[in-house]
């Protein structure tokens, strides 16, 4: 079906916009294929020209106007996130000296996410780069381009179910899928989802035995600061379950939606009573905020 003139026009309009600085490197960066915010209005009367020109037949203009359309698709991909993006940016930060392959690496991949849920991320990703030079690697962008959003919700998911290690600034999942299957299937969470993720190179999973830390040690979840003593029977080891984050991992779950991450008591208590299940002690105590 041969997409209407008024309609591609209308595109064209709504991808006039810029977002300052960053859009000045999609500019950049996609331009070689055509792609330029300051020549949209030529192009616009240039899809006008073709559509009422004779000299194209209708195959050729179908063709056209396709191709045209999935160029702009990309650039308005690139300035949505761009845009979502630039509510993370400190104001300190100089943009124009970033790598510029890091940028050429990250927008050939961003320019295909229209799924709003999954821009979201990918703006975070890009402010997080721009925030923190070299802290975004390759293969977690490589990651992001090929998950699709319902591995993404598995992913926030697992999230909800972690804890903060403060003494050794990590994370943990408490993940008993081995021994309680029923109760993360009800949360959203699956062994096949978990291995999903874990072929992505985002968590390593072990059903049996598990992994275990080496007690004690203080955990964080909302405002409660959790101690944790180990199996003495078992040289103080604290079993987590059947869940670890890699690297990569971790640099998302740090920039997941803090919705996420959020402490729930129905999921605490549930994390409590699996320590419990493994011979663990617990003690819990608020943390208590300075009022200045």
């Amino acid at each position: 079906m041969c997409m209407n003139p008024k309609d591609t026009s209308e595109i064209v309009k709504n991808t006039t916009e810029s977002t300052k600085n960053i859009a000045e490197i999609i500019q950049m960066i996609l331009q070689p294929r055509g792609i330029s915010a300051t020549l949209l209005e030529g192009h616009k009367k240039i899809i006008e020209e073709v559509v009422a020109s004779d000299k194209y037949s209708f195959a050729e203009k179908e063709f056209f106007l396709a191709n045209y359309k999935k160029q702009l698709k990309e650039y308005k991909n690139c300035k949505e996130i761009a845009e979502i993006a630039a509510f993370s940016i400190l104001p300190d930060h100089q943009i124009e000296e970033m790598d510029l392959d890091w940028f050429s690496f990250y927008f050939e991949k961003a320019k295909l996410v229209s799924d709003e849920s999954m821009q979201k991320i990918w703006g975070s990703i890009l402010a997080e780069e721009i925030n923190y030079p070299n802290s975004i690697s390759r293969s977690l962008i490589h990651t992001l381009s090929i998950i699709d959003k319902w591995q993404a919700k598995s992913f926030c998911n697992l999230c909800r179910f972690c804890w903060f290690d403060l003494d050794y600034d990590k994370v943990h999942p408490f993940i008993y899928i081995s021994e309680a299957h029923i109760a993360y299937n009800n949360s959203g969470i699956t062994w096949d989802q978990l291995k999903e993720l874990e072929y992505l190179g985002l968590i390593s999973c072990d059903l049996d035995p598990g992994y275990a830390l080496k007690g004690p040690r203080r955990f964080r979840t909302g405002n409660i600061i959790v101690n944790v003593k180990g199996n003495l029977e078992k040289g103080d080891l604290i079993h987590v379950g059947n869940v670890m984050f890699t690297h990569n991992g971790r640099k998302l779950y740090d920039l997941v939606d803090v919705e996420y991450k959020q402490y729930r008591n129905d999921i605490f208590s549930f994390i409590e009573k699996e320590l419990f299940n493994h011979n663990c002690s617990v003690e819990c105590t608020n943390v208590v905020r300075k009022r200045f």
